[in-house]
């Protein structure tokens, strides 16, 4: 139902898009998935795809992800979607190995440990593994969406 939403079609599942990043990147060869910046990476080309309904986080109870600053350009690209009013973008889906945070379906301790995360979560605490990409990201929510 997250991933369909109204569309009760057996097959409507192959008909949505979903960015989750480590099934969509080489994550062995991930500068060259780059691009020349993160306008032009596939991160960012992907994120913007007509077609995509939107972003999948797959957490644990440690919520790691958002502790990594391409995870929290992806949410920073989903939140910015969201204000956009398109119906048909489901914005971002927390997925975890017990269920969808989302939906409710996802186990105690998950959702907590989520819960936890989100209550301090600070972009400029993130790590990246190439300090400019980190420092591009941070520019670019700056400049982009007027700071943290």
């Amino acid at each position: 139902q997250v991933v369909c939403g109204a569309d009760a079609r057996p097959d409507a599942w192959r008909l949505q898009r979903y960015w989750i990043c480590s099934f969509s990147n080489n994550q062995h060869c991930v500068r060259d998935e780059m691009g020349e910046d993160w306008s032009t990476s596939s991160f960012y080309l992907a994120l913007l795809h007509q077609q995509r309904r939107g972003t999948c986080l797959v957490v644990d109870e440690e919520a790691l992800p958002l502790t990594r600053s391409w995870c929290l350009f992806e949410v920073a690209q989903t939140v910015e979607m969201e204000s956009g009013g398109d119906p048909d973008h489901h914005g971002l889906v927390f997925c975890t190995r017990s269920g969808v945070v989302n939906q409710g379906s996802a186990s105690v301790e998950v959702s907590l440990g989520l819960a936890s995360k989100l209550a301090t979560l600070r972009l400029q605490d993130a790590t990246a593994s190439v300090p400019k990409d980190h420092d591009d990201i941070k520019d670019f929510v700056v400049n982009k969406m007027g700071g943290f």
